[in-house]
């Protein structure tokens, strides 16, 4: 049950970290001025798609937490659903970069 709730705040941070990392760029260069609801969007899509990813793949990961916690086993199911929700959103924001710039052209 601990791995279930580690792999959802790892995906979940993962995310979060990978819409507002360009999010406070962007505003801090002065690009943007708020905080637009696309990012939003993007940042739901990735979590979803990422949750349900995960739960196919990681099951057959060798890092199940026993009765006992391994902490370690903790932090690298951390990590890994960290880059797994960052890698996701990262991918989601890709596509929609190639589809938005085949339509303006």
């Amino acid at each position: 049950m601990l791995s279930i709730f580690v792999q959802i705040f790892g995906l979940f941070f993962g995310v979060l970290s990978r819409t507002l990392l360009p999010f406070f760029r962007k505003l801090y260069q002065g690009k943007i001025k708020h905080f637009k609801i696309k990012f939003f969007y993007q940042a739901v899509g990735a979590f979803f798609l990422s949750l349900i990813f995960s739960f196919i793949i990681f099951p057959q990961y060798p890092l199940q937490i026993k009765t006992e916690v391994d902490y370690l086993a903790v932090f690298k199911l951390f990590c890994i659903s960290f880059a797994f929700g960052f890698g996701f959103n990262a991918l989601i924001n890709e596509v929609g970069e190639w589809f938005k710039n085949g339509k303006n052209n």
